[in-house]
Formats: structure tokens, C-alpha cells, sequence
């Protein structure tokens, strides 16, 4: 970076000063010359620890530059933290530094000085090290043990403190100093190797450097890490053109805004908060940029300084480790739930193949029905850990919802070109191929399995019926018809694992819980219903079930509750799903319903709340701002209604206000297992 011009003199300067020097100011130049007050203390290590020790370390704690290691309370290493991660990022290099000894990795050759040494010999021995280590924080021992360490950005500032010192004397002795040209000149030499020294200093640490005032032109000095980001030279550009193709439109606007209060402000504290708005990470031709702000003063003028810190490989070690904790899980998974993931590809395949074409060729709102069904199936693999499959069917989902908002002709022909194109097996094969690496390839063939249609079986009851006769056809049909049902309270439970999940990835704290009968019921009646309350148990806590925070605050229990309650009325039986969160927002719920002119304003004046949040199960009404991969695509409660309504089921709307909310379903049950559970 092209250092600022310093007006100063070097040290050998003494000799031509008059002896006349007072010995006061003397005194005042050499007052605090040793590096003793510049120490400062940094997390030491021993010598044997792993690697993953220090990047658990440098992970918790940021801002720290480097760490000392130490061999029998003696300095022996130190390891910076560009440099450590620029080795671990290697291709190997997890597997080589990670989990072992640190003395691998560390730089066993710092600088080392004593307390006493004086501040401009260690400037000499800094100046000069190897490119490599020109940024490296020194080592400060007194009478050989250790005493901490100097960061060279410190060290920088007391040199700069002490060329003001110089300064200072050179003003009160200018009348005895030598007034001739060829002295000017070989100080002004002499100062331009100094800063040459600085410049290549920062233009070696790893990082871009540039500044700009209120008019926002970059300042011609600019160190050469910002060339080799930005593929160019930057100086004289406008900032906000220079990062123009790397941030979106509002981004960029938003900047602005930010900028010119940073810079119409007076006050410190103003302009930190308002820089603490600035993006912290941008993308700049494939590389993950970390920016850091500081407000400086470049003489009577002030000026935004940026620095830029390449964190690609930090970046992609966080992914991959992300990605393998997933992927550990899926497995885990997949050993414990085989044969629901099993049918639940199978499932997935029939509706890919079978069902979807179907529902393009005779549905009259195919878009709506494909974007609930996947919908459903995404709920399913995302409770059974397969995130890739998950992750696809949300951009299935993001295309279908679009349909939605135009149902025009060109859309319908769009539709119906991009579902023939769709694949199961080109949507499961990331998840499926981690599996098999894991568990092998015939992980999912180790076992046989027997489909018998349901008209076999009930051809079967029939037959049973005719030929059987007394205790023995009655055992006989209880047992064959045992097939085709399910405890109800057993499909329920399956929603336990999901409401974690939603709950952690939202950050907050809720406990599902099952209360009521059991009734065996033949899922292939109830099982569509059955998967659409995916929807009514993420909804409730996306919206309803309040933080941590929020719950305190509001005198409850830290832990929200989602209640199931099932009872058995003979040729029915109810559900019940209650929260203990907020109840709905009953004036966004009048607004949003008034807006897509579901009902006129007289009509909400007068609408029960029962009424109003029996609405919340239309399809066209959604009060969820935004979309995202937990909730807000219009089909959540509407799936339920429509699965409930093909069951000739009613629903109950039960809310208190400061109490929570829920809705009871009362079903029919159409067929009824007899065998006692």
C-alpha cells in the first residue's frame, strides 16, 4: 500500500545535531525506546497438541492474529492464522495437520527478542525477515522467558509515535541543522525507502487495503492485493462501480444510504454503528470476501478505509464440514428408518412417473395439486435426513408456486414441458449416492418385500367369508385384515424427530406430545391426511410458538407445547392439535383476506374469530411475508382442508388469547379395525 509521507529523520541524524541538545529533550526521545511497553499477551499452546485444538481456538476467537507454542515454559513456535489456514486448506491438508502435533504446522523459527532490546533494532530485524513471515507477530522474552508478543500493527504506531518525537526535535533544533540542498534530497531518499518498506509490508499480509473520501473515489494508493481481487487497477474509480457487479441492485442502494451518513455524521459512535450496517462478506470473482471498516483521517479530510481478507478456503472447510455433519445424520438415519426411506423413494417414484402425468393431463389446477403433493414429499425426505432430495424438491416447489401466480396458457405448456422432463432417480441420486458409499450398494436390497394389492386382500376377506365359518374365519379375518391397517397414534409419532428439527432450525424450544386413543385405521385411507399435518405442525411454529425470549417475557414456560390429542367416538373419531404460542393475528388475517377480496371490510367487522380462523385454511390466503424452505407457499393449511374435506372430515377452531390456539378435525371412520391393540 503507497504509505502516507511521514516527515521524520532516522536515528544516525543525532550526529549532525548541535551538542547544545538539551538533555531534557534527549530524554524525551529515548523515554519507553524498548519494545516493553508495545507487549501484549496472546493464548499460548504446548508443543504436542493437534492441530484441531488451535482451529478450534482461532474459530472462537476471530480477532486473534497468531498463537505462541511453548516447549517447558520456553517459547519454541508460533502459528499465524493465515497461515495455518492456508495449510490446512490444502488438499490434504486436514488429514495431515488436524489430528496431529502442532509442531507440524508451526513456524519454528520466530522472531525472538528480549524486553530490553530498543524499538529501532527490532525494527531493522522485522524490516528484514522473509517475505513469508514480514507479518508475523514477534516474540517478546525478558531473562529467557516468555513475556508475550508484538503485533507488527502495533509496533507500526510506536514507530510512527516516535518519528513525532523526532519531529518535535527537529523543529526546536532546525536553526543548527544543515540547510543545504544535498541534505534535503538524502532525506527525502531516505524516507522513500522507509515507506517502500511499509508498502511492501502491507502489500505482503494476505490482504486488499483501499480507502475513499465522501465522493467515494478510491485513492491511487492501494496495496496489490486489491489488483489481484478486482483484476485491475482500482484507484480513481467510484466505489460503489467498483463493486457493482458483485452485489444486487438493492444491496448497492443500501450501501449508499449508509455511506452518506457515514460520512455526513460527526460523531464516532454514529459512524461505527452506521459502518456496522456495511456488508461484511461479498463475492468478487468466485472468491468469499471478509471486509472490515475503519473511519480514518487523512489530514483534514475524512476517508472510509476497506480491508479485504480472502476467506475461500475458511469458507469452504465450514460448507464441507456442514455437509458431512448432514450426511452423518442421513446415514445414522438411514440405518435406523430402512424401510421408511425405502418406501418413501418408492412412493416418490410412483408420483414422479405415474401420478404426476395423470395430474397434468385431467386436473384442472395442476399446478396446486403438484406443489402440495411435493410438498408432501419433501416434508418426508427432509424428516428422514435426505437434505439433497429435500433441497430439490424446494426448487421444485419454488417453480410450481410460480405456475400458481399465472395461470395462463403459456404456462400450462411451460408445466407441462418441465414435468416430462422430471427424473426420481436424477433427483434422489446425491442422497442415494451417499448412502451406498456408506452402507453399500445393496444396503437397500437386503431384504425382500412382499406387495399384495389391496383388492387381493379384500378378494381374500371374501373368499375367507364363504368358505371359513364360527371362531376360526373370524381369527382368519382379523389377521388377514391386520394388513392393511396402522395404529394411528404409531403414524403420529413419526412427527416427534420432524418438530425438532423445524424447531432447532428456527432456534427455538418445543416439545411434541401425544395424548388420547389408539385406533388401528387403514392407512391407505388416512394417509395423505395423515402427511398433510407436516404443514399444520411447521406452521405452528414458524408462526405461533414465540423465542425463548419472547416467552419469558410473556410469563410462560421457556418450553413451547404442541398437543395431539386422538378420541375415539365409535364410527368416528377426533384429533386435536393445540399450541401453547400466540393465537393468530386477527387484523393481518382480516387485511390479508381483504386484500386477495375473500370477504369486504363489513363482512370482517361482523366475522367471528372462529370464523376468521377457519380462513387461514384457504389457498389463497397466506399472511406469511416471504418464502422460504420453512413455510409460506399457500398451500400449507389448504393441504389439510383439501385432504380433510376427501375424508368428509369438519374442522373445530379453538383459540385463547395468551393461551395458545389449534383446531380439532372430527373424521369418520369409514373402516374399523376390530382387533383389540
Amino acid at each position: 500500500m503507497n504509505a502516507e509521507t511521514v516527515q521524520t529523520i532516522s536515528p544516525e541524524r543525532d550526529l549532525n545535531l548541535s551538542f547544545a541538545v538539551s538533555d531534557h529533550l534527549e530524554d524525551s526521545l529515548t523515554e519507553d525506546a524498548t519494545i516493553r511497553k508495545l507487549v501484549e499477551q496472546t493464548q499460548t499452546f504446548g508443543l504436542q497438541l493437534h492441530g484441531n485444538t488451535i482451529h478450534n481456538f482461532l474459530t472462537a476467537y476471530p480477532e486473534v492474529e497468531g498463537v505462541v507454542i511453548m516447549d517447558g515454559g520456553k517459547p519454541t513456535g508460533l502459528v499465524m492464522r493465515n497461515d495455518f489456514y492456508q495449510k490446512v486448506g490444502t488438499r490434504y491438508g486436514r488429514e495431515l495437520f488436524m489430528n496431529r502435533p502442532i509442531k507440524l504446522i508451526m513456524n519454528p523459527h520466530p522472531l525472538i527478542v528480549d524486553i530490553s532490546v530498543d524499538i529501532a533494532t527490532i525494527g531493522l530485524i522485522a524490516m528484514n525477515r522473509d517475505q513469508s513471515t514480514l507479518y508475523d507477530l514477534i516474540i517478546v522474552t525478558d531473562k529467557n522467558e516468555y513475556a508475550g508478543v508484538v503485533s507488527i500493527k502495533r509496533f507500526m504506531i510506536e514507530l510512527s509515535k516516535n518519528r513525532g518525537k523526532e519531529i518535535e526535535l527537529l523543529r526546536v533544533q532546525k536553526d543548527i541543522l544543515y540547510q543545504s540542498k544535498l541534505q534535503v534530497e538524502s532525506k527525502n531518499s531516505e524516507l522513500s525507502e522507509k515507506n517502500n518498506s511499509f508498502k511492501n509490508l502491507l502489500d505482503n499480509a494476505d490482504q486488499g487495503f483501499f480507502s475513499f473520501g465522501s465522493d467515494l473515489i478510491i485513492s491511487e494508493e492501494y496495496s496489490s492485493g486489491c489488483m489481484q481481487l478486482f483484476g485491475d487497477a482500482i484507484g480513481g474509480k467510484n466505489f460503489t462501480d467498483l463493486i457493482e457487479k458483485h452485489v444486487p441492485d438493492d444491496i448497492k442502494r443500501s450501501i449508499l444510504l449508509i455511506l452518506n451518513h457515514v460520512f455526513s455524521s460527526e460523531k464516532t459512535l454514529q459512524q461505527k454503528i452506521y459502518l456496522s450496517l456495511m456488508p461484511s462478506e461479498i463475492s468478487i470473482n468466485a472468491q468469499v470476501i471478509r471486509i472490515d471498516y475503519k473511519i480514518i483521517q487523512h489530514f483534514s479530510q475524512k476517508k472510509v478505509m476497506l480491508i479485504l481478507t480472502n476467506i475461500t478456503d475458511k469458507k469452504n472447510l465450514e460448507m464441507q464440514a456442514a455437509e458431512e455433519r448432514k450426511n452423518l445424520a442421513m446415514i445414522v438415519k438411514a440405518i435406523a428408518e430402512k424401510s421408511d426411506i425405502k418406501l418413501a423413494i418408492e412412493e416418490f417414484k410412483h408420483f414422479i412417473h405415474k401420478r404426476s402425468p395423470v395430474i397434468i393431463a385431467s386436473s384442472t389446477e395442476p399446478a396446486t395439486e403438484l406443489c402440495r403433493l411435493v410438498q408432501l414429499h419433501k416434508n418426508d425426505f427432509a424428516q428422514l435426513g435426505l437434505h439433497n432430495t429435500a433441497k430439490a424438491l424446494h426448487e421444485m416447489e419454488d417453480f410450481l408456486a410460480s405456475m400458481m401466480r399465472q395461470p395462463d396458457e403459456k404456462s400450462k405448456t411451460l408445466l407441462e414441458s418441465v414435468t416430462a422432463t422430471w427424473n426420481a432417480n436424477s433427483i434422489l441420486q446425491d442422497d442415494l449416492l451417499v448412502l451406498t458409499n456408506a452402507l453399500g450398494k445393496n444396503f437397500f436390497e437386503k431384504y425382500e418385500r412382499l406387495y399384495v394389492s389391496r383388492e387381493k386382500l379384500l378378494e381374500a376377506e371374501r373368499k375367507i367369508e364363504m368358505i371359513l365359518a364360527g371362531e376360526e374365519r373370524n381369527e382368519t379375518l382379523q389377521q388377514l385384515r391386520s394388513f392393511r391397517y396402522s395404529s394411528l397414534k404409531d403414524s403420529l409419532n413419526q412427527y416427534e424427530d420432524y418438530v425438532y428439527a423445524v424447531a432447532k432450525r428456527l432456534t427455538k424450544s418445543v416439545k411434541p406430545i401425544l395424548t388420547g386413543d389408539d385406533i388401528l385405521v387403514n392407512m391407505d385411507i388416512y394417509n395423505l391426511f395423515i402427511k398433510s399435518l407436516a404443514h399444520l405442525f411447521r406452521n405452528m411454529i414458524d408462526h405461533a410458538i414465540e423465542s425463548v425470549e419472547e416467552r419469558i417475557i410473556a410469563g410462560k414456560s421457556r418450553l413451547g407445547k404442541i398437543h395431539c390429542h386422538i378420541a375415539d367416538h365409535g364410527d368416528s373419531f377426533s384429533l386435536s392439535i393445540f399450541h401453547d404460542g400466540r393465537s393468530p393475528d386477527n387484523d393481518k388475517i382480516y387485511q390479508k383476506a381483504i386484500e386477495k377480496a375473500i370477504i369486504s371490510p363489513e363482512e370482517a367487522i361482523v366475522m367471528s374469530r372462529e370464523k376468521i380462523y377457519e380462513m387461514l385454511f384457504m389457498e389463497s390466503l397466506s399472511i406469511k411475508d416471504g418464502v422460504t424452505m420453512i413455510s409460506g407457499k399457500r398451500v400449507g393449511h389448504s393441504s389439510v382442508k383439501t385432504e380433510l374435506d376427501r375424508l368428509g372430515g369438519k374442522i373445530r377452531v379453538r383459540s385463547e388469547i395468551g393461551k395458545g390456539a389449534g383446531f380439532e378435525f372430527l373424521i369418520p371412520l369409514t373402516e374399523r379395525h376390530q382387533h383389540p391393540l
